[in-house]
């Protein structure tokens, strides 16, 4: 097997097993109006919809959930 194959297969598994993460799994969930992507701010601060802060919020990571959000070490707003 030559290496160009090796580091194929190997990017497949590290695919795979990123997508695979319960913390990163809600990256890839379907969004829309009723179903809004929760924002973790560059300073690891959670906002879903009812936040004061998930409009003006303009840097962040998009979770499918608070709970996925949280299990990757953002924390709840003081709100």
């Amino acid at each position: 097997m030559s290496d160009k194959s090796k580091n194929w297969i190997l990017a497949i598994a590290l695919t795979v097993a990123f997508i695979a993460n319960s913390a990163f799994a809600g990256l890839f969930k379907a969004y829309d109006q009723e179903n809004p992507p929760v924002k973790m701010d560059n300073s690891e601060i959670c906002h879903d919809e009812d936040s004061s802060h998930y409009e003006i919020t303009k840097n962040f990571t998009i979770f499918g959930s608070l709970e996925d959000c949280l299990d990757a070490g953002g924390s709840l707003p003081n709100e």
